[in-house]
């Protein structure tokens, strides 16, 4: 430990540092006798490793209203309903509309994409 830092310190717990030593005491004498005393405690724990950082949030889903995915697949909102009561594409019922996962018309895009292709 440095001067500098045990001048720090001392500074810091002056008040009771000066309990029991007499005011005209030697700084130097201080010093050696928390020297002494830091010597005999021995050397300070070990602080514990930081802990890991937490994972980063999972993405929130995004919902495409009707007409969104509508116009995302190219065809008319009555489409989007067939395909939605007829459960090929899947949605969420908020209040008295739908909500369609944007992953879902993707997929269905590719599929349907894939199916033309096959035929």
């Amino acid at each position: 430990m440095s001067d500098e830092t045990v001048d720090e310190v001392l500074r810091d717990n002056y008040e009771t540092l000066v309990v029991g030593i007499r005011a005209e005491a030697d700084l130097a004498a201080v010093k050696s006798s928390i020297f002494a005393a830091m010597r005999a405690r021995g050397p300070l724990p070990q602080a514990a490793p930081p802990a890991p950082p937490l994972p980063a949030p999972e993405p929130l889903p995004v919902f495409l209203t009707v007409n969104e995915a509508a116009t995302m697949m190219n065809v008319s909102k009555m489409t989007i309903y067939r395909l939605v009561h007829a459960g090929e594409l899947p949605a969420i019922r908020v209040g008295r509309s739908f909500r369609i996962p944007e992953p879902a018309v993707r997929d269905y895009l590719r599929h349907s994409h894939q199916d033309s292709q096959v035929c």
